[in-house]
């Protein structure tokens, strides 16, 4: 942070000397305006630096705003001209074209630029993936609560039926089950399939949370001031409430963010099986009743999955949606990181302390901008 200030002194210092030359007023004090709003603007940044969990507010920030103009952002028609020209009628490319100027990710086949498809499949990529992730952690935490306050006893019939799960990858169960319903047209609408979809990805997923949760809970009912707190005579509410909850909040935050990466890898995986969300769209590829299936949502996922025939002949159709994919994996995994390391008591590293020569520096540039604000003033 010192380092932008003293760039920005120095910068100040430069055209302070310019403005002495015989410049208004005005713009003397347009120079003075402009440096209190760099200070405003380093004290905002240094505060975002310094809160609790700045990489889940800036993380959640990014997602926020990339699904809220994914919800204003219309699919656009799909086109069956073989040319595509430009408002003035100048040719630009044939679909699929590569990606330039015009349309900087390119075009499908269709024409459609593939910055609008992206964008248009993000709210309902992160809408399924935000979904699924609250649902199991509602359902997951009310089980493990059922369990450990009114009935103890039920712990070992969950535990006998979810304990298979732990070790059958959740792709695998959510591929035989979605394969009848969702790999081909079956006449039942699209609606009631992704219903479907949703309640396997929320199942498949549910014994991991529950085990999580419950192991948690135990593990913190045997730490001596807990249980010192139940010889004393408390109840369990209020072990719940007084030491269960603080220490358990971080870590459902750490949960969250796990399986908003497990959900998106396993969309990611079922898009490259052709079991699209919503199941399978036909669309004739040209005039000959050849067809093809694309997903009728538009979803990130399937949009990658679709388009992996084209890899040679149109990278960019497939390679699209996967970058957008990978951005929202790379924040996620960002505010992971962060959560991880509030939760090992890590404290970032600082930044390494000027030399003598370069504190020298900085001190006689602020020293002269301030009096020559002064005299300005």
């Amino acid at each position: 942070m010192r380092s932008i200030k003293g760039i920005f002194l120095s910068a100040i210092a430069l055209i302070a000397s310019f403005f002495n030359k015989g410049q208004k007023k005005g713009n003397r004090r347009l120079l003075a305006f402009l440096k209190a709003a760099f200070g405003k603007f380093v004290e905002s940044i240094s505060y975002i630096n310094n809160l609790k969990h700045r990489n889940i507010l800036i993380g959640s920030t990014i997602l926020i705003a990339l699904f809220l103009i994914s919800w204003n952002t219309e699919l656009m028609p799909e086109s069956n001209e073989p040319l595509i020209f430009d408002e003035e009628g100048n040719f630009v490319a044939a679909p699929p074209a590569p990606p330039s100027l015009v349309f900087p990710l390119g075009t499908d086949l269709g024409a459609r630029s593939m910055v609008n498809l992206v964008l248009v499949g993000v709210k309902y990529t992160l809408g399924a993936i935000l979904g699924i992730t609250f649902a199991r952690l509602l359902l997951g935490t009310l089980l493990a609560l059922i369990t450990k306050l009114l009935y103890p006893s039920f712990k070992r019939y969950f535990s006998a039926f979810f304990w298979p799960f732990r070790y059958i990858p959740q792709l695998l169960v959510a591929i035989i089950l979605m394969i009848p319903v969702a790999s081909s047209p079956t006449g039942i609408s699209a609606i009631v399939i992704l219903e479907y979809q949703l309640i396997i990805m929320l199942l498949v997923g549910l014994p991991g949370v529950y085990h999580y949760i419950l192991d948690m809970m135990e593990e913190i009912e045997t730490q001596p001031y807990v249980l010192s707190s139940t010889l004393m005579g408390a109840s369990k509410l209020h072990i719940l409430k007084k030491h269960v909850w603080p220490n358990i909040k971080s870590h459902l935050l750490l949960l969250t963010t796990q399986q908003i990466l497990s959900i998106l890898q396993l969309l990611t995986f079922l898009g490259i099986f052709s079991l699209y969300l919503g199941g399978p769209h036909p669309t004739a590829l040209t005039d000959s009743p050849r067809l093809i299936y694309r997903t009728i949502t538009n979803e990130l996922a399937g949009m990658a999955g679709q388009n992996y025939w084209l890899i040679r002949r149109a990278p960019w159709m497939a390679y699209s949606p996967m970058l957008i994919i990978a951005f929202i994996a790379i924040i996620v995994n960002w505010m992971k990181k962060g959560v991880e390391d509030h939760i090992a008591g890590v404290v970032p590293v600082k930044q390494m302390t000027r030399t003598s020569v370069a504190k020298k520096k900085y001190q006689h540039r602020k020293k002269f901008c301030n009096s020559w604000l002064a005299r300005t003033a």
